[in-house]
């Protein structure tokens, strides 16, 4: 595939060399919205990727590009009106972009391997607003949320994962715990949250739907 070179310089030797490389790989390819809908119908041709998507009852992953030997991936995320604006940090850095829609990021502060309800009352140290073309990069040391419009559609390129699990807080409810990554998870975890070829088709008909307008 053509757009497989946009993806052989992205570096992760640091955050902020990450985040340099994989934002002029993200410019390349909101460039061209054809590329993206190309992406998003070559992934029922790789059996790769298709296992690699997800899709929850508040947000469908579909991954684009997956290259293993250097760890960096590309996602399409659909958010609808089910999202939860969840506190949490990743298990990677990434760099993110809006294609349609919109949301409002929440930044709470570095997390440093400390239990994230010590944020508790959980006040945004930042707060701001993402829409379409919009490119940032996020390390994972950074706890953050999102609050998204339903049917807001973006981009994501993550680098190499520090750790195997990341937490996650309900702030309503004040409850926390730990996810994993796919290498460790619970095996009923992976079922519940992997995808048929026919439903991920029709998210992908539905996604492609919505980057054609």
């Amino acid at each position: 595939m053509k757009y497989n070179e946009y993806f052989k310089d992205i570096s992760n030797t640091s955050f902020s060399s990450f985040s340099e490389t994989s934002y002029l790989a993200i410019e390349k390819i909101i460039s061209d919205r054809i590329l993206i809908i190309d992406m998003l119908n070559n992934v029922l041709n790789d059996e790769l990727l298709i296992s690699k998507s997800e899709c929850y009852d508040f947000l469908d992953k579909i991954i684009c590009y997956s290259d293993e030997e250097s760890s960096v991936y590309m996602r399409v995320s659909l958010f609808n009106d089910k999202y939860a604006n969840r506190i949490h940090y990743h298990r990677w850095d990434y760099t993110a972009c809006v294609l349609a829609g919109s949301y409002t990021q929440f930044l709470y502060g570095l997390h440093n391997e400390n239990d994230i309800t010590e944020l508790f009352p959980y006040e945004p140290t930042y707060i701001e607003k993402h829409l379409p073309n919009n490119i940032y990069s996020l390390s994972h040391t950074m706890v953050h949320s999102v609050k998204a419009k339903p049917n807001t559609v973006s981009i994501c390129i993550r680098g190499k994962a520090f750790g195997d699990k990341f937490q996650a807080i309900d702030s309503k409810t004040n409850t926390s715990w730990w996810q994993y990554g796919s290498n460790i998870e619970a095996s009923e975890e992976r079922v519940m949250k992997s995808v048929s070829p026919v439903y991920l088709k029709g998210r992908i008909e539905h996604l492609i739907s919505i980057l054609s307008v």
